[in-house]
């Protein structure tokens, strides 16, 4: 791996946590600052993820960061909005056994 590459893997992760550090900023979620944490990271992984494809394509570097950026929100709000789903789904299955045991 080549040094330029190491910052472009830095850089697009350090810009997946700060484009949802500040969404949670301009939002008025009242998340903790451990949920807050944890959205940045996952925010930042899948920016780096969505990089990673992008290279392997060789776009060039902006549009690399980007559209990086843009696929690593959307990452974001889609495992969040599955895992959401799952615990809800969960949540009343476990509600209809306990009405079920009554």
């Amino acid at each position: 791996m080549k040094t330029g590459d190491i910052y472009l893997t830095a850089f697009l992760f350090i810009i997946g946590v700060i484009i949802y550090l500040s969404k949670s900023i301009a939002t008025q979620d009242q998340d903790s600052w451990k949920i807050i944490g944890a959205k940045a990271v996952l925010n930042g992984f899948t920016s780096l993820m969505a990089g990673t494809v992008l290279m392997w394509t060789s776009v060039p570097t902006l549009a690399v960061v980007g559209l990086a950026a843009l696929f690593g929100t959307l990452g974001t709000e889609a495992v969040c909005k599955y895992f959401k789903k799952q615990l809800n789904k969960n949540i009343k299955d476990i509600k209809q056994i306990i009405k079920e045991e009554k």
